[in-house]
């Protein structure tokens, strides 16, 4: 039986997912501009903090002690040593940071409103683009990642 908490969290996960997917898939497709691409990145954080709301709600019932860090880089790290051995989680904490550099980032643009449309997020001075291709590779992972989390954590 799903527990209901672990359930709606998980709900909240597909529902931010669903939102990027027509982001990525509906809205970039007709309007090819780098603000859809920050919105669709926006969404798909949304979609992991989700992700992650199941993990820490299913570690505190393991381990009643556990403080849950408020800050996304002290969660990221608790999630990290707890879990460590799990490459599916840490591979989908290190797309979590990168998208969250990428959100909180300067950014310009390119190539608007054409297919090749392009954000390039300055992340520690350094010049980061994201285009249609590289967002698709992040809305996968998102994907996989529920896909995994129905799977091993409920």
């Amino acid at each position: 039986m799903i527990d209901e908490t672990l359930n709606e969290f998980l709900l909240n996960a597909k529902e931010e997912l669903s939102r990027a997917e027509q982001q990525i898939f509906v809205s970039l497709k007709y309007t090819r501009t780098a603000d859809v691409i920050k919105n669709a990145i926006e969404r798909l954080i949304s979609t992991f903090d989700a992700c992650f709301e199941v993990i820490f709600e299913k570690l505190k019932r393991r381990r009643k002690e556990l403080v849950v860090p408020e800050q996304y880089k002290a969660r990221c790290e608790t999630l990290r040593k707890l879990l460590k051995k799990d490459k599916k989680i840490t591979e989908a904490i290190d797309i979590y940071l990168l998208l969250k550099d990428i959100a909180e980032a300067k950014y310009d643009k390119k190539d608007e409103y054409h297919r090749t449309v392009t954000m390039i997020a300055y992340i520690s001075e350094k010049p980061f683009e994201i285009n249609i291709d590289k967002l698709y590779e992040y809305f996968g992972k998102a994907k996989e990642l529920i896909t995994y989390f129905e799977e091993e954590f409920l």
